[in-house]
């Protein structure tokens, strides 16, 4: 064979060579590039996470008793002892959106006092107070087991259903009780609406005491 026949037949097999190798690259990344667009196109649609805005938001009826009970049998859990060796200062306060907030004596160092915050159905790390030797607040302590957290509960369909029969009454949004000279007491103990105003009285149960007009 002629020398520039072996040459010519060399140069093609070269361009050959060339040609198929970039076909074969050219391919090869379409189907990585194809592959990954498959698994992101799954991971998009992957529905199992909740999103933020679509989580149900935190929801608390303060007239359901249960509720109530749910929260003050949580607290009791948490402190680890028996509720009548909860001593709590001076009040306790409740709120309709379902916050709850007191302050508890460590039932394990008579010296200390914490306030316990009950949010979004669970109770917060409580914290420390401070405190002074000038100040006798163990005198003002009152035990746990003399209320129970579902009277709020009855005091609330008090307050609904008298809203709806006084023009212009407002919600109540948050009902407390009180360690006074008269002992332990219910608040709010006045209703009014634009015409009117009446005295409230409620029992330690929850039980409306005198409802009268002012």
């Amino acid at each position: 064979m002629k020398r520039s026949a072996l040459l010519r037949i060399t140069l093609a097999a070269v361009i050959c060579t060339a040609i198929a190798g970039m076909l074969f690259k050219t391919n090869f990344q379409d189907t990585i590039e194809d592959t990954l667009a498959d698994k992101a196109g799954v991971a998009g649609n992957n529905t199992s996470a909740v999103p933020l805005q679509d989580q149900p938001a935190f929801s608390f009826d303060w007239t359901n008793e249960a509720t109530l009970d749910s929260a003050e049998y949580a607290l009791i859990k948490r402190l680890g002892v028996p509720k009548e060796a909860i001593r709590v200062l001076e009040d306790i306060h409740f709120y309709d959106d379902g916050r709850i907030r007191l302050e508890i004596q460590d039932p394990h160092n008579a010296e200390h006092l914490d306030e316990y915050y009950y949010e979004k159905g669970e109770w917060q790390q409580p914290k420390p107070v401070v405190t002074s030797i000038k100040d006798p607040w163990q005198e003002r302590l009152f035990s746990l087991d003399k209320i129970a957290f579902r009277a709020v509960s009855r005091i609330a369909k008090t307050f609904r259903k008298k809203k709806q029969e006084i023009e212009g009454a407002a919600d109540v949004t948050h009902i407390y009780l009180v360690n006074t000279r008269k002992g332990l007491l219910w608040y709010p103990r006045s209703f009014e609406g634009s015409r009117e105003r009446y005295a409230v009285e409620f029992e330690l149960t929850g039980q409306l005491r005198l409802f009268e007009r002012e």
